[in-house]
């Protein structure tokens, strides 16, 4: 670390003292191409330091935490400042008066109610539009199913059925004796 304050430090001593801050090279690269030295270094700001010299967000709070904890930080900077003006005379300073009463503070903001809706949402009946659901037996969608039919007689003509139909499907010929080749 240079032995002078950053004020004093020329474009080598601010990058020697990034090098001890371990930042990336391409960062100290940027301070000396731009020519940044201590007073320099003092007066940017976090803006300068993220968008002209490449600095990522963390990289500039570590600058600017450094240079707080050597005293050289914004409060500094600030308070360096504020000395530097020239106090008020006394006959400059405005006579004392006693405090203004507080104002009164403001009602508790109350939210209007809510609005009340005269339509039904869709699908919904209209308020007031009587009993729902209306009384009686649902309506009927659908026709009523027809009635059940009576099982066909049984006849005697119905054996060996099953096993003509067992020859006709396990014969090689079967689709000639369909009628379908």
């Amino acid at each position: 670390m240079p032995s002078a304050g950053p004020s004093e430090w020329s474009v080598a001593d601010v990058g020697s003292w990034l090098a001890e801050l371990e930042l990336p090279e391409a960062v100290i690269a940027s301070f000396k191409e731009n020519a940044i030295s201590g007073p320099d270094l003092l007066d940017l700001s976090d803006e300068d330091l993220k968008e002209e010299l490449g600095c990522k967000p963390l990289q500039a709070r570590k600058i600017r935490t450094a240079l707080t904890k050597m005293g050289f930080g914004k409060t500094a900077s600030a308070v360096t400042a504020a000395a530097a003006e020239p106090a008020p005379t006394a006959a400059a300073a405005a006579p004392v008066t006693a405090p203004a009463p507080a104002p009164a503070p403001a009602p508790a903001a109350v939210p209007a109610p809510a609005p009340v809706v005269e339509a039904a949402p869709a699908g919904y009946p209209a308020p007031g539009a009587g009993a729902y659901p209306p009384p009686g037996p649902p309506p009927a969608y659908y026709a009523p199913p027809p009635p059940a039919q009576t099982a066909p007689p049984a006849s005697n003509n119905n054996a060996g059925k099953a096993v003509a139909a067992a020859v006709l499907l396990s014969h090689p010929r079967r689709g000639l004796r369909r009628g379908i080749l």
